[in-house]
């Protein structure tokens, strides 16, 4: 039986996509698919596993050093939520996360654990990466390791937050609709499931404002894409350009919808160029950073933006949204929220009628 004819795995990363042939890889680059997809169809192109695979047909033409992998994972509904107690949550997100540290702590070894590992992620893959690399990770200092050698993050639709028309619950319904339609899910369920995806957020800023200040870990970059079309006219967009946005990035557009913004048919699309260009100048600064001497921060993003994380906000009742709406707001570094005016609790005006707060 042929190589490519050969079922692949659809748990953990399975074979390696692509790597150099006369070489010793510089680089690890790990795709993580999202709710309701596959290692393999979730980056081919109709779905299909016989279709065009970018991670392996395109891009080692452009990172031609990197050795590149596919995660994957049971990605149902009622697996990847946790659920409210005192259902048995089974195997959820947490699960997952680990699962992927694991199996890059068997890949990598003792040999290869200072290589640097860039992250592609579609959709609520993500949030599978972001809460891998900020889990307090303990005594274990290959799992730490592996956070500390992450150089580069791509997220592709993730949805981090809720948008000006939707709440966070309404759009992570509509990412359970769109791949998984035979699965109820209710917005209240959701409501309540998705506290554990904003908790992930809260400490995915912890993360990057640690390793801002850090000088002593690689130089950590970040990209965002959001999807322009809607998935069909009744639908929409899945996840809008609010919420696949983290907070200070300067996100940008890929000209498809939330299925197919991770497929690409060839090299020449407009998509293609701008995901396959991040990743190859990511691969470049390497070795540009490491004889420069650059160590710590984080690009992408604006660097006082990072602690800075609102919760959701009903907006029932409020006749005056001028300003600043929010529900909750959590820092993770001084200054990170500074709020100076007026304020209202609940559409009445405040005591006092001014506010200063800073933390």
């Amino acid at each position: 039986m042929a190589e490519r004819d050969r079922q692949p795995e659809k748990a953990g990363l399975g074979d390696i996509l692509a790597q150099p042939r006369d070489m010793e890889a510089e680089v690890d680059i790990i795709f993580v698919h999202g709710l309701g997809g596959d290692r393999i169809k979730t980056w081919a192109c109709g779905g299909q596993p016989d279709g065009k695979l970018w991670p392996r047909d395109l891009l080692p033409i452009d990172c031609p050093t990197a050795r590149i992998l596919s995660f994957g994972y049971n990605a149902d509904f009622a697996k990847f939520y946790p659920a409210p107690e005192p259902i048995a949550p089974e195997l959820t997100i947490d699960d997952y996360s680990t699962s992927l540290l694991e199996a890059l702590k068997t890949l990598r070894g003792e040999t290869q654990s200072e290589r640097p590992i860039i992250f592609v992620a579609h959709s609520m893959g993500g949030l599978v990466v972001t809460n891998a690399l900020s889990r307090p990770h303990g005594t274990d200092v290959a799992k730490q390791g592996i956070a500390d050698c992450t150089i580069g993050i791509l997220f592709l639709g993730t949805p981090f937050k809720g948008s000006p028309k939707a709440d966070y619950a309404s759009i992570l319904l509509a990412i359970v609709s769109c791949f998984l339609p035979t699965q109820p899910a209710s917005i209240k369920d959701l409501r309540t499931r998705s506290q554990k995806l904003l908790a992930i957020n809260i400490a995915f800023a912890k993360f990057l404002e640690g390793r801002h200040r850090s000088k002593g870990k690689p130089h950590l970059e970040l990209a965002c894409f959001f999807e322009e079309l809607p998935l069909n006219t009744m639908t929409g967009l899945i996840v809008p350009r609010e919420s696949a946005t983290w907070l200070g990035q300067d996100a940008q557009s890929i000209q498809a919808n939330h299925v197919d913004m991770c497929r690409f048919e060839d090299s020449l699309g407009s998509g293609y160029k701008s995901v396959a260009g991040k990743l190859s100048q990511w691969v470049k600064d390497i070795e540009k950073n490491k004889t420069s001497g650059r160590g710590g921060g984080v690009d992408g993003i604006v660097a006082k933006s990072i602690g800075a994380i609102m919760g959701e906000v009903n907006n029932r009742g409020v006749t005056n949204q001028q300003g600043l709406v929010m529900g909750n707001a959590y820092g993770t570094c001084e200054g990170a929220i500074r709020l100076v005016g007026s304020i209202t609790y609940n559409n009445s005006p405040a005591p006092g009628g001014r506010l200063l707060v800073a933390f």
